[in-house]
């Protein structure tokens, strides 16, 4: 089939947001911007420089094409010329051209053909996925049918599953993983659910350490092997001055503080030191064998295939169960002096986790113009395609900024991490922090991973 022409938008069409789906005109409320000429539907990308840096331009009341090439005359937009990858991700968003209003004014007619040949293509070319979400292809270059099950594709891709991972999906939709729809549930997740179950447990291993060290510092001596001498006897002592107890009781306090505050400390440094490691020696290693290319797929994989579904940006809970189990094993029995300060270290470990994943959360979906018109709207991100239907109004802003350091719409963090989405998956593998991509030269700008980004991409 020949392809049909462009579809034309007047800039009136662009100020309202025309949305047009398989070639008919569906209502208003898309998120356009013009670029030399192009018009772009940017609801649902995750700008590295935050919503507000497409905000500006969403509407047409500002032509985009200066601050995309980089030549607007002012330094601030130069540091903003877009790279080869951008270029390709715009070139994936076009829905149309801009004419000028007269130029469409009597040719409602041929509008109406082009329609009709634009709906005929679309219906050979797009389809629905089938949990509802939409996709704008059915079949890929790689011949997987992104409208079905992929769990059960992907295997079959080989060595070219890591080539098809970086090719990233737009859509804020939720892809389909299995056949059953237990499963399917079960693989996904709201981001307000990890903080829901996990803090519990954090504040639970917390306390119990907290009680344990408090106990072990009460019973440890002060001084000499006279039992007399320990500072619970000091505290307790009839006998004794008054300032002899208060101090024994500072001394109890001072000590705990210190320990509980070390340990907790320890346990959120392992998790960040994981965190790298993990995602950078063990997501970021390509498999080769079937079952390790569904297992990736299922741990890292899916996220780099599609970065903006919003119910598979945190990991969910059941299978993650397991590895929380392990972690308390390791830190009560093995990896701290005493189990107390295990417990503490638990704590730190999993509380930093918790942060870990709402911060990836914030990175991504809030940080799309689409997400902004579900906030405008009273529907919070989070549920499926992105709407949980909780409302939660200026909170959700504030959540926001103090998790990803954002200020005045922009943030370091969603830029170095969309970065690495969308330009350069072998840099910036930290999310909650860069200090190991800055030590260890994987920043956007470091030396350290030039070997890595030699090899095959796809352009």
């Amino acid at each position: 089939m020949a392809p049909s022409p462009p579809r034309s938008y007047t800039r009136q069409d662009v100020r309202d947001g025309v949305r047009v789906v398989k070639g008919v005109r569906a209502g208003v409320g898309a998120s356009l911007i013009v670029v030399d000429g192009g018009v772009y539907d940017v609801g649902g990308f995750a700008h590295p420089g935050g919503e507000r840096s497409l905000r500006a331009f969403v509407g047409g009341a500002r032509d985009a094409s200066s601050a995309f090439r980089g030549d607007g005359g002012r330094s601030s937009v130069r540091a903003h010329a877009h790279s080869d990858a951008a270029r390709r991700i715009l070139a994936r968003l076009k829905v149309g051209v801009l004419v000028e209003d007269d130029d469409v004014d009597d040719d409602d007619d041929d509008d109406d053909d082009d329609d009709a040949a634009t709906a005929s293509e679309d219906s050979d070319d797009a389809a629905a996925s089938e949990d509802g979400s939409t996709t704008t292809t059915t079949i890929d270059a790689h011949g997987v049918d992104l409208s079905k099950p992929l769990v059960a594709q992907v295997g079959a891709l080989g060595d070219a599953y890591e080539s098809w991972t970086r090719e990233p999906l737009l859509g804020s939709g939720p892809m389909r993983f299995f056949k059953s729809d237990v499963l399917e549930r079960a693989s996904r997740t709201r981001w307000w659910v990890v903080p829901t179950v996990w803090l519990p447990v954090a504040f639970a291993a917390f306390a119990r350490g907290v009680l344990g060290v408090v106990a072990a510092t009460e019973r440890g001596r002060v001084g000499g092997d006279d039992s007399s001498d320990s500072i619970a006897a000091i505290a307790g002592a009839g006998d004794r001055d008054d300032s002899d107890a208060v101090a024994a009781r500072v001394v109890v306090v001072v000590v705990v503080v210190v320990v509980v505050a070390t340990f907790f400390a320890i346990g959120a440094a392992a998790w960040s030191v994981g965190e790298y490691v993990f995602h950078r020696f063990v997501f970021h290693r390509a498999p080769r064998t079937r079952a390790g290319i569904v297992a990736h797929f299922l741990m890292h994989g899916c996220h780099h295939k599609s970065p903006m579904d919003a119910l598979r940006l945190v990991f969910p809970p059941a299978p993650w169960a397991a590895v929380v189990a392990a972690s308390w094993l390791a830190w009560t029995r093995a990896l701290a002096p005493t189990p107390a300060t295990g417990a503490i270290a638990f704590a730190g470990c999993l509380t930093a986790y918790v942060h870990y994943d709402c911060v990836h959360y914030f990175l991504h979906h809030d940080a799309t113009i689409g997400a902004i018109g579900e906030r405008e709207g009273g529907e919070g991100g989070g549920g499926g395609g992105g709407r949980s239907g909780w409302r939660w109004g200026p909170a959700r802003g504030w959540i926001r900024r103090a998790l990803i350091g954002e200020r005045g719409g922009k943030s370091e963090l969603r830029s170095t991490h969309m970065k690495h989405h969308y330009d350069d998956c072998d840099v910036s593998f930290g999310i909650t922090n860069r200090v190991l991509d800055r030590i260890l030269g994987t920043t956007p700008n470091g030396d350290a991973m030039k070997g890595a980004r030699a090899k095959a991409r796809v352009d």
